[in-house]
């Protein structure tokens, strides 16, 4: 194989790799960012659990000032009952006495339903920060992961790119200049094997002539279709 095209395949082998590389060392700040996503919906939902505990709380105190005005007024309202003079008057005032009444079973209810709401609350919140608590624990194993991962990453990527300037020094400048024009046009892909007599990059079917002078391997031959370097893989 001509040594040229050995050098270009170095090199695809290399640019594939960094390629790859760049694309995991791109996809990692997303996972963090998903990861402190996750963390924030976590911690909004205990904090919304809080906050009911607090509206629960202050509804309670509430009604219990309710409750307490209520009861003030029926208290007056029967102290006053002696005081009636006239049937009709004292008929009204019944009526009275049995809305306040009904006003202050309807707070006794309420406060009630309350005092039950608020003895489920406080085991609720706890759940919740206990998920939290979890869920902030295995994140930031993930996160550190990643964060590694991250690391590796860098680490590859400098021994490849020193590994591909190595290779591109080998590399006749007229053949490397083409190699890298075709890198950027052909989606980081410029050096190809033949397979059943196609081109691998565009799976055009190639002439045999070109299929054989591919073979031999004395000179640097493209494919006509997509213009990508061509090797015969058995001689690599």
């Amino acid at each position: 194989m001509n040594e040229q095209i050995r050098v270009l395949i170095a090199l695809q082998q290399k640019d594939t790799e960094i390629r790859r590389h760049k694309e995991e060392r791109a996809r990692l700040p997303k996972l963090l960012e998903q990861i402190h996503g996750t963390l924030r919906s976590a911690l909004a939902t205990l904090e919304e659990a809080q906050r009911d505990l607090e509206r629960l709380q202050q509804h309670k105190r509430a009604k219990e000032r309710d409750l307490e005005i209520a009861a003030d007024h029926l208290r007056k309202l029967k102290e006053r009952t002696r005081e009636i003079k006239t049937n009709k008057e004292y008929l009204a005032h019944l009526a009275e006495i049995e809305a306040a009444q009904a006003s202050h079973k309807a707070l006794e209810d309420d406060l009630l339903g309350l005092m039950e709401a608020l003895e489920e609350a406080p085991a609720a919140v706890a759940e919740r920060k206990r998920r939290f608590a979890e869920e902030e624990t295995r994140l930031h194993q993930e996160e550190a992961r990643i964060r590694e991962a991250s690391a590796q990453i860098e680490e590859a990527l400098r021994q490849q790119e020193a590994g591909r300037n190595s290779a591109a020094l080998q590399a006749d400048p007229g053949a490397l200049s083409h190699y890298e024009k075709l890198l950027q046009r052909s989606g980081g892909v410029a050096v190809v094997a033949i397979e059943r007599g196609s081109c691998v990059g565009c799976h055009m079917s190639l002439p045999p002539q070109s299929v054989n002078a591919v073979r031999a391997g004395d000179r640097v031959l493209t494919c006509p279709q997509c213009h990508r370097i061509l090797y015969w893989p058995q001689e690599n």
